[in-house]
């Protein structure tokens, strides 16, 4: 029971002091709210392991340095107890000062219950119908429908929403699409943060996933490529972009063959080479007439148009 009421005690510290923090406006409530938010995700365990990317992302810090300063202080203060991993490929170890499981154990049933019908043998006397308006009883089960229909639109595009932000944070992105949030992949994430906007370098790892290339050592090579020319914006870099398109068109287009206008044969022309194959006809044995005639070396031009004309002379019978 005594450890019980301690983790009580210490439940309601924390809350207190949070309500203070969040007056005053400090770094230090966005970094225990983000500690409570993974507590709450893990069943309210009150030990667990989590990377600074996560908590920086979770907790709005731009830089690893401030959450750090933060983290130091706050467990200085008997916030939470702090334990720094021995490898700096794990992670450290967050231990907050209450256990919420076992006070779950300790409060009364009826003060965690949820009933889902209100009575009317209150002590207050009072009806819970008579706190709605009259037309209320008349509301048609399409105006609760309606109702549904809005919030579940609500719901919809607060989860693309938050689907979208994540997907903007270079932490998350390359936890989901390329690899694990290791120390010095956060570190290296970190230090083009001072140069390059999020949405770039989210930028260069969608570029490493379209390539089949999933490394932080490929999308590096995008990042410096792109500071070399000065290309530090996302406008900046749709320019490129264009001008790096236009160039390609432009290649493509000069390695075509170009169409040579077709030769036009003169009569004189035509009747020469008319004389000359069909003197060769005469000479001829073999079965395949029109094939001995389109390999005496002529333009395709001229071979047909003799070849028609001898028809038409019948000097060559097909």
């Amino acid at each position: 029971m005594i450890d019980k009421m301690t983790d009580l005690y210490s439940l309601l510290k924390q809350f207190n002091a949070i309500g203070g923090m969040a007056e005053t406006g400090q770094s230090g409530f966005c970094l225990l709210m983000a500690l409570w938010q993974k507590a709450n995700e893990l069943k309210w365990r009150n030990k667990f392991t989590m990377t600074n990317a996560e908590l920086m992302y979770k907790a709005g810090f731009k830089s690893e340095k401030t959450l750090i300063g933060v983290r130091n202080k706050l467990a200085k203060l008997g916030y939470f107890k702090y334990i720094s991993p021995e490898n700096r490929k794990k992670c450290g170890i967050y231990i907050l000062e209450f256990d919420l499981i076992s006070l779950m154990d300790y409060l009364p049933e009826e003060s965690i219950e949820v009933n889902s019908e209100v009575s009317n043998d209150d002590n207050s006397g009072s009806d819970f119908s008579e706190c709605l308006p009259e037309e209320s009883s008349e509301v048609s089960s399409q105006g609760y429908s309606d109702v549904s229909i809005e919030v579940n639109i609500n719901k919809l595009n607060k989860t693309k929403q938050k689907e979208e932000d994540e997907d903007n944070n270079p932490y998350v992105y390359y936890s989901k699409n390329i690899g694990p949030m290791l120390p010095d992949i956060s570190d290296l994430i970190s230090q083009y943060q001072k140069e390059l906007p999020d949405e770039m370098i989210v930028e260069a790892f969608k570029i490493a996933v379209r390539n089949n290339a999933r490394s932080m050592r490929y999308a590096e090579k995008i990042m410096i490529s792109w500071l070399d020319k000065g290309i530090k914006t996302m406008d900046a870099l749709r320019i490129l972009e264009a001008n790096w398109e236009s160039k390609k068109a432009k290649r493509v287009n000069d390695s075509k063959p170009q169409n040579q206008q077709k030769r036009i044969y003169t009569n004189s022309e035509i009747n020469a080479a008319t004389s000359y194959i069909k003197e060769a006809v005469k000479n001829y044995k073999g079965p395949d007439v029109l094939s001995f005639i389109r390999s005496l070396g002529y333009s395709p031009e001229i071979t047909e148009s003799a070849i028609d004309l001898l028809v038409k002379r019948k000097e060559l019978v097909l």
